[in-house]
């Protein structure tokens, strides 16, 4: 399996937001929301972080302001009914607002960890925030996040059904129209899930499992209401594939012609275009990848990048 460290720093906050046509003739109307994250690792980037756009159809930045702390997530979220986007700090949870201003949120609680905020999404049906939450045995929790003034409270609402052994698996998606949370686990065994859980329900309910397959970047389309990942199967292939939430039924549409790195990798699906979104850290270098790829598993474009793209979120 492909692993790399999350520890970067210097987080950047991007936002793209456009209504323009891409060479494909596909409208833009959506607003793509993530992070570009330079590793000290690699050299030759530019150290300054910036807050700015980026363009979905070249994956270019114009910068607008700056951020900077660490960054431990793949995945961010954006709050509709407060217009901010969250993702993981070092210490908690960083809320930037529609103008770009920054606040760092502590945790109320006690013992926090960097597991603590796995897979974070918002539900527009409950307009609350939820994520995975996993201890040092590997049992998880989904938990709901409550956002105070500077700071943010955990309640446990449900054990998932499998142990989450692998954090670099974990992603969480969300059916707006029900409020149903869609999350993928992987477990030492091996062992993989996609689960669902209904906010109010005692418990999850298993959609599909595996030992062969393990799922990156779960989304959920709402215009065909199906599941989307990247699936990294025992023989180290990776393919696009498409999940029946009713009936966990797997659906291979193409195979990858690169490697991801699941270790560093985040994804959305963009129902205005009905792209699947993704962003990989490049095995060599300080490169990264956009990819888009449509419903049908073609990859409609493909750009190479400076720094890593994190923590992306979509608003429509």
């Amino acid at each position: 399996m492909n692993k790399i460290s999350l520890a970067f720093i210097l987080p950047v906050f991007l936002m793209c937001s456009s209504c323009k046509k891409h060479t494909s003739s596909t409208v833009w109307c959506s607003t793509l929301y993530g992070l570009t994250i330079v590793n000290p690792n690699f050299s030759g980037i530019d150290p300054a972080s910036s807050f700015g756009t980026i363009d979905k159809s070249t994956g270019t930045i114009s910068r607008i302001t700056t951020l900077s702390g660490d960054i431990h997530t793949r995945q961010g979220a954006y709050n509709t009914f407060d217009h901010c986007y969250y993702v993981q700090s070092a210490t908690g949870l960083y809320q930037v607002n529609s103008s770009g201003t920054v606040k760092s949120l502590s945790f109320d609680g006690t013992s926090w960890t960097y597991f603590d905020l796995q897979g974070l999404v918002y539900n527009q049906f409950t307009k609350k925030l939820y994520c995975l939450k996993s201890d040092i045995s590997y049992a998880a929790n989904v938990m709901e996040i409550t956002i105070n003034d500077t700071s943010y409270s955990e309640s446990s609402l449900a054990s998932t059904l499998h142990n989450e052994y692998w954090a670099d698996y974990v992603s969480m998606t969300v059916d707006n129209s029900t409020g149903d949370l869609y999350y993928a686990t992987a477990d030492i065994s091996p062992s993989s899930s996609i689960e669902k859980y209904q906010p109010g329900a005692a418990a999850p309910t298993l959609v599909h499992s595996s030992t062969t397959d393990f799922f990156s970047g779960l989304t959920f389309n709402k215009n065909d209401h199906m599941l989307y990942a990247i699936d990294e199967n025992d023989s180290d292939v990776y393919y696009f594939v498409k999940i029946d939430p009713s009936s966990g039924s797997v659906t291979k549409l193409s195979a990858l012609s690169f490697r991801p790195n699941t270790g560093c990798f985040s994804a959305v699906m963009d129902p205005c275009s009905n792209n699947y979104i993704f962003t990989s850290i490049v095995d060599t270098g300080n490169l990264s990848t956009f990819n888009l790829i449509n419903t049908s598993g073609v990859q409609v474009n493909q750009d190479t990048i400076h720094g890593v793209f994190q923590g992306l979120a979509i608003t429509y």
